[in-house]
């Protein structure tokens, strides 16, 4: 497919002529990215549910994931929903047009594909005036989730958008940076009471002052990772997003703790040859004197910071960093959608600078006065003071590729025994694999040799055996594998490659790349390039571990 790109010129009184076009592409189900006031949305319409299909197809977005609908005016609501409650009606007054989604029980004209299955429907009305303009040519709702390859940074730009879609959707409209930078809110009004499923521009505090009580946030965003089998409300409540390519961390703590340990953590891997992104402030970005360091702007003014927010995740993907070590900042007002952001493109990944030995949580955390997860620190649960744990527990990285190691010794293959570990973004387990032949093809019948793969392939086991990682990917009974953690003693050849971008496996750790620079190898690592995997190589730690079986 050829993506068109057009350029408006005048942001604030776009010409209806320009947007003619992109409008009968969205009318007659066609895809189109387009400016908002917080991120380019990816459109079509969202009443034609093979249209909403194509959305979740470009993206590689989970079909559980519910999209948002949106409307130019007032009067395109009633259709869409089949009660609009008291709360919802005071919001839309006090924030439409604006970046404020809400949820509804949906009407029978919404079809299942754009909620997601729910009975509910997410709508918003933008105030960018290229998206009102543009949706209200098209004359239908428009479906629109960020325009991005699921799981990434979300576009603030045009170009953004075509690092991402090119070549899979129809029209690009280029109406230059957005304004906020992250997502709307979301407040679910379809309960008996509302809701927050998603922090944004649009904060507690203000849908305070509009309905006169508090507005908590859903306990879903304030836990840790969404489990597998529940199915999401909104968009960015389940899955892994706004991740760049390289392992980000959030440092915790009182600013000169921070900056230590950050310069400490930076220091360590650079001495290990790795990239190293540093993520800080206009007031301490002098304090950083090694790797790249990038200012997300001021804290004094935290729209500066949402605004070049991704902007800034995704110049570290261009740079090609192997780890990103981040400040945190204030969880109130917009800071709460800031940390909401960066909380889940680390995946959850929090170093608290004021613990004892800089300790790292993945979860469990425990909720702030405000109800936002903090990591429990060193000898405490719940607040109370507690025995100290075991220090000599092996890290996730040696856990996983210790199973690895172990799958391997599974295998028959009396030449090469690789193993694979697949983990989830929470670190759970969710299959494994060796090399070995398929089932039902006898370990003693089918050949082992390769010397006899010229003289005679068939006596030789390359046409038989599948590789350790294509037998983990198949052996997996949950359904998605997007987001997920590949663990791997060696380096997946170029079949493999293809097995795990089809299965949305965004990270690679391997050990062994003995045969870095064969053909195989070589069309593998560019594939990877090309579909934005991460890899990188297992470092040893030369810990011994005994088994007994």
């Amino acid at each position: 497919m050829k993506t068109e790109r057009i350029i408006i010129e005048d942001k604030e009184q776009p010409e209806e002529e320009l947007l003619k076009k992109p409008a009968e592409i969205l009318r007659k189900g066609g895809l189109v990215a387009f400016p908002t006031e917080t991120v380019y949305g990816l459109g079509a319409n969202a009443l034609n549910e093979e249209a909403a299909g194509k959305i979740y197809a470009a993206k590689g977005r989970p079909s559980d994931n519910p999209l948002i609908a949106h409307i130019a005016d007032f009067d395109d609501l009633p259709p869409l929903v089949s009660v609009i409650p008291e709360a919802g009606r005071r919001l839309m007054e006090a924030f439409w047009p604006g970046p404020l989604t809400l949820i509804f029980p949906k009407s029978e004209l919404v079809p299942y594909g754009t909620t997601g299955g729910l009975d509910t429907v997410a709508v918003r009305m933008p105030a960018d005036p290229v998206a009102n303009a543009l949706i209200r040519l098209a004359g239908v709702p428009v479906a629109a989730p960020s325009a991005n390859t699921s799981g990434r940074p979300s576009p603030t730009t045009a170009d953004h958008v075509w690092q991402d879609m090119n070549g899979k959707i129809d029209m690009i409209v280029d109406g230059g940076a957005v304004g906020i930078g992250v997502e709307s809110t979301i407040i679910d009004v379809s309960g008996d009471e509302p809701v927050i499923l998603r922090p944004g521009a649009i904060t507690q505090e203000m849908a305070f002052s509009v309905l006169g009580q508090e507005v908590p946030l859903d306990p879903a965003i304030v836990s840790g990772p969404m489990k597998a089998d529940v199915r999401p409300k909104a968009p960015g409540m389940k899955y892994k997003h706004y991740a760049p390519k390289a392992e980000l961390t959030l440092v915790e703590g009182e600013t000169e703790n921070v900056i230590q340990t950050i310069n400490r953590l930076a220091e360590e891997k650079l001495s290990k040859g790795f990239r190293v992104g540093i993520i800080c402030t206009e007031e301490t970005k002098g304090r950083y004197p090694e790797g790249m360091v990038r200012s997300m702007g001021l804290r004094a003014r935290e729209e500066t910071i949402a605004h070049n927010l991704y902007g800034v995740l995704r110049e570290f993907d261009d740079l090609e960093a192997d780890f990103i070590f981040s400040e945190s900042f204030s969880r109130d007002h917009l800071g709460q959608a800031i940390m909401n952001r960066l909380t889940k493109a680390a995946g959850y990944h929090i170093l608290n600078a004021g613990c004892k030995a800089d300790s790292v949580h993945d979860y469990p955390c425990t909720p702030d006065e405000a109800g936002w997860a903090l990591p429990i620190k060193h000898g405490q649960e719940g607040g109370k003071d507690m025995a100290g744990k075991r220090e000599d527990y092996i890290t996730w990285d040696e856990y996983f590729m210790g199973v690895a190691a172990l799958s391997a010794r599974r295998s028959k293959d009396p030449s090469t025994q690789v193993g694979a570990c697949i983990v989830s973004q929470d670190n759970k387990i969710l299959s494994m694999g060796y090399n070995g032949f398929p089932m039902g093809c006898s370990d003693d019948e089918f050949p082992w040799d390769k010397e006899d793969e010229q003289a005679d392939p068939y006596n030789a086991k390359y046409f038989y055996s599948t590789h350790s990682e294509l037998n983990a990917i198949l052996n997996y009974r949950g359904g998605s594998l997007e987001g997920s953690k590949l663990y791997v003693t060696l380096f997946p050849c170029n079949e493999c490659a293809k097995a795990i971008i089809q299965a949305g496996i965004k990270t690679i750790v391997y050990g062994s790349d003995k045969y870095d620079g064969t053909p195989a190898v070589n069309a593998s690592k560019r594939m990877l390039n090309a579909a934005g995997v991460r890899y990188y190589q297992y470092q040893p730690t030369g810990r011994k571990i005994e088994i007994e079986v």
